[in-house]
């Protein structure tokens, strides 16, 4: 049985989501990055000496090559800024010429029904709400920043891992996955996601429990996989579900889009490491392509969510 999740527009989200995700338990000394400026917080939740390739000044990117970033298709390209080995911001442009942006396409393993009830057929592909994108060099060696390894497990098997999530103040929470599905954009777009809920009410304090909000599209998402983080995806949006008055954010799940990532990762000059790591070749120019995103409407199989999109569109 097929259940419809709404996305509202953009423009209808509340100022009073100006200030990024929302915490069960906020506690700066625990979920902020930084404790002041540049300075790296020591009780951070996470470990700083693995997460340099996540941006380090909310603009959300996820870094998987010295030249390439992950981010929501939905938002613009933008210049990313990471913490370098010297403890200094570096901040890197990206490439403008055509391909430097490529939005990932969701190949179908089976039929997938849309809203309309037009059926989308296994193996066609269709356009997802993850892009990569191209700088216009290299991230140098010296600089210290680490790439991430993406996560490369299956989409299903994602049900019941833990999950931290970047929000675009640069802090980070994390929670348990409740569904991992397709999900259909009125864009036209079809995403593999992972879902997880809101559970404030009941929760045991302290927690680590977040929910996103308008402006948190494109902040990295991550899982801890045998000591070493590896990205999972990018924030995508957030709902309510009618039945039950819970709320759900979703992030897209770049495990599905491996292949199509290795091929532009090849056809730029870099190879995937043992360690899940890119390593340099000789870089070449990739595409750019610009996708914004306002009405959604989600079809999944699993409950009723009427959701809102984040609202940070260019």
């Amino acid at each position: 049985m097929r259940f419809l999740f709404m996305l509202a527009n953009a423009g209808l989200l509340g100022s009073s989501l100006a200030n990024a995700a929302t915490f069960a338990n906020y506690l700066p000394a625990r979920h902020d990055r930084f404790s002041s400026g540049v300075i790296t917080n020591p009780t951070f939740l996470m470990d700083h000496s693995l997460i340099s390739g996540v941006d380090a000044v909310g603009q959300r990117a996820a870094l998987i090559s010295p030249q390439h970033y992950l981010t929501a298709a939905h938002i613009s390209a933008f210049n990313p800024t990471f913490l370098g080995s010297d403890g200094a911001l570096h901040n890197f442009a990206r490439d403008l010429t055509p391909g430097s942006r490529t939005v990932l396409g969701t190949t179908l393993t089976a039929d997938f029904t849309k809203s309309n009830g037009t059926v989308l057929l296994a193996g066609t592909t269709h356009a997802s709400d993850i892009a990569i994108v191209r700088l216009a060099a290299p991230i140098p060696t010296a600089d210290g920043i680490d790439t991430l390894p993406i996560y490369t497990g299956t989409l299903s098997s994602m049900v019941g891992e833990e999950l931290f999530v970047f929000d675009k103040n640069v802090r980070a929470g994390k929670d348990t996955i409740d569904i991992a599905e397709i999900v259909e954009l009125n864009t036209g777009a079809i995403t593999a996601s992972v879902i997880y809920g809101f559970d404030e009410e009941g929760t045991i304090l302290p927690s680590d429990e977040l929910r996103l909000v308008g402006g948190d599209s494109g902040g990295s998402s991550l899982i801890d996989f045998g000591g070493r983080y590896e990205v999972v995806g990018a924030n995508m949006g957030v709902g309510t579900d009618t039945d039950t008055g819970k709320v759900y954010s979703f992030n897209t799940f770049a495990g599905a889009y491996m292949s199509e990532i290795e091929s532009i990762m090849n056809a730029d000059g870099y190879v995937l490491g043992a360690e899940g790591i890119f390593v340099t070749a000789v870089p070449e120019p990739a595409t750019f392509f610009c996708l914004a995103m306002g009405m959604v409407v989600i079809a999944t199989n699993r409950r009723r969510i009427n959701r809102q999109p984040l609202s940070d569109l260019p």
